[in-house]
């Protein structure tokens, strides 16, 4: 057996997965906060050690290099990156760096945590991380080492929730996590269930540091505290939950966890079954519980890098360590494929978001890139790219064969030269290894004269610069230009013309419905009769409505209205409504909450995408297939560039530009429905949208 050395700050249930198992398995086990506290193993810790900030130097490496000795010390495991930068400085034997989730989410502005990583990066040839995305942050943030998947640990399958004790919910969420939100979903997983108690329950509360100075296991201490809770629902992203959900095997057919990016990841690694996104967690729970006892569910198949209760944690770890790898290997499943290598390019990264229109399409589309081959993933930061790009170049001298490669602008031109000048050789590597191009441009707004926007002339002409220089060197090298809509590439063309540009052929590869976020909106417990009618997203000069204020404004309409919008604009909004005397109307609801969390008033509800604009005109707003994702039809105007799809997908109906038109709609749409939302919703995926451009490019060849 061991004496092992467990580095923290501020332990909970993650690092108390980690105590439980090298106990379970026989080790001696110490543990330090490095903030200056021993919760085991040490004695009093000397004034000089207290306090993040204080306790880096030869002095505090004197005191740990005593401990290590004096307890015979053999195995130093580093848990987050405080953690791991204060074993940099004054372990001097090897450690384990394993930066848990979160550990890499700091900004730049954060200079202490950025040189604790740079730090890191001088002292190991390695990190352990949870997944890819938390690789992607390494690079991004300019590591120079291997990076490679930490263990994922489960319990011993006994019984954490209560099996007859009537329903009640257990809703875990991250400390920080907005309380508004928290409250959001509270409400909607107790409306769900006619009311039945949903509690929120911080995942910090499960596991504090008082529990491990008292040597409490993980299993036991959650069986404490989550007696009397049927079910479990997990919201938003922790570096906890996999230490909660892995203690919970056995029982994951009372589990559903939010579908974030960091959440999906683990839940496939474990073969966890259950996963949404949104209110339709709500509709997953009703589901669930609707039969008195959780229906069988198939679980997946766990991951190799699973750590099963028996085994030992050491183990596992020792195979990490020693594996022999070079400092810019990662651990990537592309790097497993044995079909041509597809490569996915952003030049904004994943963001773990449920919302807002631009990550949400860089999400869906890269993870569907991932079907059914993972893709190898690149963004624009410098270090982060470079080091894919490699591994992209690397796998092309091994012979392995090219597929697509698939890119996307941002809302702006990059602003690096640089970064355009290497996708650009990157791209023609590519193309003359056997693979395919193509790229997908959001919008060129910054062409056009937007009341507003950028009035600066010179930051204008500087970025107008930019944009057509990235679109000539990027697009020259797509055999495939692909925009939001046939609207949006006429629209693109337009302004290309005007700057003196070619016109180029556009092909259309609209958002697309992910199966996540799918749900019957209007049946999770309405509360009142009639019609909603629902605007969702933003309110300014680009997305004025008047005409439909107007046509809504009459006191003979009836229908209830709701706004969803940005809590900065509430304002802007209020307003609007005063100015057509909608204004404090109790049918008239102003709510800040996200557009995946809200529920409407009554079981029939339309979603309004009418914007009195001309930029809406060659735009395909994203919430057009949020509202059909909720099973809300969608009005919009004939001359926008969402008609066509609204049409052809018999999703909505398309109206004229008058406060008249509007309301003739509106009472056709609450007559006779959308009867193409069923299939849209199943047949306009995003595994089709990737299908399209496979077709495309080889349509070409």
């Amino acid at each position: 057996m061991s004496t092992v050395l467990l580095l923290t700050r501020s332990p909970g249930p993650a690092e108390a997965q980690v105590f439980s198992s090298l106990r379970d398995s026989g080790h001696e086990i110490h543990v330090f906060d490095v903030n200056g506290q021993w919760f085991r193993g040490g004695d009093r810790v000397p004034l000089w050690m207290k306090g993040y900030r204080l306790r880096r130097s030869a002095l505090a490496t004197s005191y740990m290099t005593q401990f290590i000795e004096a307890k015979g010390v053999d195995r130093v495991i580093a848990l987050g990156l405080e953690a791991a930068a204060f074993a940099a400085e004054n372990v001097v034997v090897p450690f384990v760096p394993w930066l848990m989730r979160g550990s890499l989410d700091f900004s730049s502005a954060r200079t202490a945590l950025a040189e604790d990583f740079a730090k890191l990066n001088s002292a190991t040839d390695r990190l352990l991380v949870d997944d890819e995305w938390e690789m992607d942050k390494a690079g991004a943030k300019g590591s120079t080492v291997a990076h490679l998947l930490a263990p994922l640990l489960l319990g011993d399958g006994q019984p954490v929730l209560s099996a007859d004790a009537g329903t009640r919910v257990a809703l875990i969420h991250p400390h920080a996590m907005d309380a508004e939100r928290v409250d959001t979903y509270r409400e909607n997983l107790s409306a769900a269930l006619d009311g039945v108690e949903a509690v929120p329950v911080a995942a910090e509360s499960l596991y504090r540091g008082r529990d491990l100075s008292r040597g409490r296991l993980l299993a036991p201490t959650l069986r404490t505290r989550l007696e009397g809770y049927s079910h479990a629902v997990f919201v938003g992203t922790s570096r906890h939950y996999s230490a909660v959900l892995g203690s919970l095997a056995g029982q994951w057919d009372r589990v559903i966890v939010e579908e974030t990016i960091g959440n999906g990841n683990m839940v496939r690694d474990l073969g966890l079954p259950r996963v949404a996104r949104g209110l339709r967690i709500s509709a997953e729970l009703q589901r669930m519980v609707a039969g008195g006892t959780p229906e069988p569910v198939a679980e997946g198949t766990a991951s190799a890098r699973t750590v099963d209760h028996d085994d030992d944690l050491l183990s596992a770890l020792d195979r990490i360590m020693d594996r022999t790898v070079s400092r810019d290997f990662e651990e990537l499943a592309a790097l497993q494929g044995t079909g041509p290598l597809d490569v996915f390019y952003s030049v904004a990264p994943l963001q773990d978001r449920t919302n807002g229109a631009r990550p949400q399409r860089i999400r869906n589309m890269a993870e569907a890139f991932d079907r059914p081959e993972a893709a190898i993933r690149l963004y624009s930061s410098g270090g982060g790219f470079r080091r894919r790009a490699a591994a992209v170049r690397s796998l092309i001298a091994e012979g392995r064969a090219l597929g697509v490669f698939y890119g996307e602008n941002s809302t702006s031109p990059i602003a690096s030269k640089d970064a355009v000048d290497d996708l650009e050789r990157l791209m023609d590597e590519i193309r003359q290894a056997g693979g395919r191009c193509a790229w997908f441009v959001r919008d060129l707004h910054w062409l056009d004269e937007v009341d507003g926007y950028l009035d600066d002339e010179e930051m204008r002409s500087e970025l107008t610069a930019r944009g057509l220089q990235e679109l000539r060197q990027i697009g020259d090298r797509a055999e495939m230009l692909l925009a939001p809509s046939r609207a949006s590439g006429d629209g693109f063309n337009r302004l290309l013309t005007t700057h003196g540009e070619t016109a180029r052929d556009w092909v259309p590869l609209p958002p697309a419905v992910a199966e996540a976020n799918v749900v019957d909106a209007g049946g999770v417990h309405p509360v009142a009769e009639g019609t909603t009618l629902l605007y969702a997203g933003g309110m300014n000069s680009v997305y004025g409505m008047d005409d439909y204020l107007a046509a809504v404004s009459g006191g003979g309409t009836g229908y209830l209205l709701d706004f969803v919008v940005r809590d900065e604009e509430a304002d802007y909004l209020r307003t609007c409504l005063d100015r057509h005397g909608l204004l404090g109307l109790e049918r008239v609801r102003i709510l800040t909450v996200p557009l995946d969390l809200y529920r409407p008033r009554t079981a029939v509800c339309l979603g309004i995408v009418l914007l009195d604009s001309d930029y809406a005109r060659f735009s395909f707003p994203y919430k057009t297939v949020s509202m059909i994702e909720r099973g809300f039809p969608v009005l919009c105007y004939q001359d926008m560039g969402i008609a066509d799809f609204v049409r052809e997908n018999r999703v909505g109906l398309g109206c004229e530009r008058t406060p008249e038109s509007i309301r003739e709609s509106i009472e056709h749409l609450v007559a006779d429905g959308a009867p193409g939302l069923d299939h849209t919703r199943t047949s306009e995926t995003w595994d089709r949208r990737v299908r399209t451009v496979r077709e495309g490019l080889a349509a070409q060849s």
